[in-house]
């Protein structure tokens, strides 16, 4: 597949998604590939990324789809109580939409390039994004509700770098 008809596949399918999560609040920029929306204490934010070398693959288009959940104030937080962290203090969580609910590895990145399969791989990263990834945004944004949560079930992509206690910490001082 030429990497022109490639990238034009790719494009599609994110600028497709992206209309899609604007239907649900989010700002959506062609030019990053990026939605975004601000919520009381986090940035919502999904991206959508491909990769060149794994296009050249014929028959193959990538798609990559990232959620993640960035705070300015609660970077500087983690910073105020000594929390050094090999990753940006700011960012509660960044991870493949599929890795919210399910710990990695797999790190799942989507096949758009067969036609007759890509419809069905849109409606998937549709209903994980609506089923999961919004309703994570809506918790983060309830200390209360995120905590009656995680005494049900619990959320991997905040087990990493001790998010789930730096969240606490964070939302306790807004009080």
């Amino acid at each position: 597949m030429p990497k022109s008809e490639s990238m034009a596949i790719f494009r599609a399918a994110a600028d497709g998604l992206g209309a899609m999560l604007t239907e649900r609040g989010f700002t959506y920029r062609k030019t990053n590939r990026e939605a975004k929306r601000d919520g009381e204490m986090f940035e919502h934010s999904i991206s959508f990324r491909t990769s060149r070398s794994l296009n050249s693959i014929p028959g193959h288009v990538e798609l990559e789809v990232r959620a993640t959940a960035w705070s300015e104030p609660f970077g500087d937080h983690r910073r105020a109580n000594g929390i050094d962290l090999p990753i940006n203090e700011a960012c509660l969580f960044d991870c493949p939409i599929e890795n919210i609910f399910k710990k990695a590895p797999p790190y799942i990145r989507y096949n758009i390039g067969n036609p007759s399969e890509r419809s069905d791989v849109i409606r998937s990263i549709e209903s994980t994004l609506v089923e999961e990834v919004l309703p994570v945004f809506g918790l983060i944004e309830s200390p209360e509700r995120l905590k009656e949560h995680l005494a049900q079930s619990s959320i991997p992509c905040l087990e990493d770098f001790d998010a789930q206690a730096d969240y606490f910490s964070y939302a306790a001082s807004l009080t």
